[in-house]
């Protein structure tokens, strides 16, 4: 049985990543956010100064993603990106794992990779989400990327990008919440929670935070509940 909770607002970061987004779907998913209290807005790295902005006297977090959707930047780009976008006052960054070398096996590189991405974030107090696109990965790659995610100190493993065949399985977040115990790494759960009892659903599994783009409707269903 989902646990219930009083507001599922702070669970969501409230998700714009389509490439045909203008600066004003932005502006207004930003004064959305505003309305609704959000955790944070997901947006291109182009309107990352755009969001700060608006949202500069509210609570609620600037996030945006970094080699995104693919990953296979070299690391050098990533935390060029990386520093870009906190220059502009991004203070959370969903990073796209390197797919191929997980798929290569090289899981040291993987690991030295995020080690020297947490430490830039960390030491600008910023938080790092690391996307694994669970749609690529075997049930044993899963488990490996996840204990990459513990071993390198991020604060959140996130399932998808929103863009390969599927998006998150309640399974995996189970799986992982099971792995990580009482451990501090966070589990974000995204793409494809189309409504507010597939969020509740994710939540109850594990999931700290959930990104979608459909964070309103989630939020006026599961109050007329």
């Amino acid at each position: 049985m989902s646990r219930e909770i009083e507001h599922i607002a702070p669970y969501i970061d409230h998700t714009l990543l389509k490439p045909t987004a203008t600066k004003e779907d932005v502006q207004k998913f930003c004064e959305e956010a505003l309305a609704f209290d959000f955790a944070s807005v997901c947006i291109p790295p182009y309107y990352v100064k755009l969001a700060s902005d608006i949202l500069v006297s509210s609570t609620i977090n600037v996030c945006t993603v970094i080699g995104f959707p693919l990953g296979y930047n070299p690391k050098k780009i990533k935390e060029l990106e990386i520093r870009g976008a906190m220059d502009n006052g991004a203070e959370e960054l969903d990073i796209v794992v390197n797919q191929s070398l997980i798929q290569s096996g090289l899981y040291e590189e993987v690991l030295d990779e995020m080690v020297a991405i947490n430490k830039l974030v960390h030491n600008q107090y910023g938080l790092t989400k690391f996307i694994v696109e669970t749609a690529h990965l075997s049930s044993e790659q899963s488990e490996i990327a996840l204990q990459l995610c513990l071993e390198s100190g991020a604060d959140f493993i996130k399932t998808s990008t929103g863009f390969a065949s599927k998006g998150a399985e309640l399974a995996v977040v189970k799986k992982w919440q099971s792995m990580i115990g009482s451990k501090k790494l966070k589990i974000k759960a995204s793409g494809g929670i189309k409504n507010s009892k597939e969020a509740l659903s994710f939540i109850s599994g594990g999931a700290s935070r959930i990104g979608c783009s459909r964070g309103i409707s989630i939020v006026k269903e599961y109050e007329n509940r």
